[in-house]
């Protein structure tokens, strides 16, 4: 199976990662799209070396491989926000509640994380050779370990929900593929790109609390930069965040 983004669309019953195996296969096949998706992962990663818990057999446990044609460096979050967004409206196409973005590019059901994103960028010079996006989307586990308190799942959050991992493996990548599309158009429209993003986005606008290091301290979200660092009113002054540096403290 195929699509206009993705020449390469992999089925494998059982791996470590699907991470490190599109690395691997990517050194077979230099130059294509492809992507990669497990019905059972059993060394899933998140964000700064944290572990992704996965449903044998229930959730998607995917990853890709996308050459964005020599995009500069200077914009990769803009390729963050595009996958972000093709997400977003995979999750929100299957649940009839409020769906987010948390920045940088978890997204939310309410305020309970069903999907994580890790995007790995390899560099050439001063562009973007290729990148490795990692999602796992809790589409069909009802029951998560202990220290989940803030995961849910798509059939949780919709009692109606019937999907196969395979039928919404192949959603979603069919959903990342026609982002994707956008950076093999003429002009890149970034936007609106940007546009989407911040009208998902999580807390914008809005006063929450966030914990730096053992300080607790309420900021507003206005908005995210040009890096992708995260913008935040607190006490009347403007305060950029980069990722890591802050943690979102839930209700």
């Amino acid at each position: 199976m195929s699509n206009a983004v993705f020449t390469r669309v992999l089925e494998i019953n059982e791996v470590a990662s699907t991470s490190a195996e599109a690395k691997r296969l990517c050194k077979e096949v230099s130059g294509q799209n492809l992507a990669v998706w497990t019905r059972k992962q059993t060394q899933g990663r998140g964000q700064v070396g944290a572990s992704w818990f996965t449903g044998d057999e229930k959730d998607i446990a995917l990853s890709c491989v996308f050459y964005p044609g020599s995009f500069p460096v200077q914009k990769q979050f803009l390729l963050n926000m595009v996958v972000c967004n093709a997400v977003f409206n995979y999750v929100k196409s299957n649940v009839n509640k409020e769906v987010s973005i948390k920045w940088p590019n978890d997204i939310l059901i309410g305020q309970k994380k069903v999907c994580g994103i890790l995007i790995e960028n390899v560099l050439r010079g001063a562009a973007i050779d290729h990148s490795v996006i990692g999602i796992g989307v809790n589409v069909n586990s009802k029951i998560f370990p202990g220290e989940l308190a803030h995961a849910t799942s798509i059939a949780i959050e919709n009692f109606a929900f019937i999907g196969s991992q395979r039928s919404e493996t192949l959603d979603l990548i069919d959903h990342l593929g026609k982002h994707l599309e956008e950076f093999y158009q003429p002009i890149l429209n970034e936007v609106l790109i940007r546009e989407n993003y911040l009208k998902h986005l999580f807390g914008l606008n809005k006063e929450l609390s966030f914990l730096r290091g053992e300080q607790e301290f309420k900021g507003t979200i206005t908005g995210v930069d040009d890096s992708g660092k995260l913008k935040m009113l607190v006490n009347g002054e403007e305060v950029l965040f980069g990722f890591k540096e802050i943690q979102f403290l839930y209700l």
